[in-house]
């Protein structure tokens, strides 16, 4: 099997399944379905971690640099819901933005 990740133009496939969940299930914390436009936004964000960390922890210890960051944690739970999760997780690989990229 291979695998891609995602991008803007799967986001009417992904809400098939995903806005069924989200009518009909407990399995997500969205309470109302996504937009394809929306979905393609959600696609497309980039986030820069290291400077997400940075500014979130900033004032534990005002006028020093945090700790660096080592690793991020992806978990997934099925409390509340008499339920099993399952996830895959693989290594992330750190790479810096291309240019002109947030």
């Amino acid at each position: 099997m291979r695998l891609r990740s995602a991008t803007t133009a799967d986001a009417e496939a992904i809400l098939e399944i995903y806005n069924l969940e989200v009518l009909t299930s407990t399995v997500t914390f969205d309470l109302i379905p996504r937009t394809v436009d929306g979905q393609a936004a959600w696609l497309a964000e980039r986030r820069q971690v290291q400077q997400d960390y940075l500014e979130l922890f900033k004032d534990e210890a005002p006028g020093q640099v945090p700790a660096p960051l080592l690793a991020v944690v992806l978990g997934a739970d099925s409390d509340n819901t008499a339920s099993t999760s399952r996830g895959w997780f693989n290594q992330v690989q750190w790479q810096a933005a291309p240019s002109g990229d947030r």
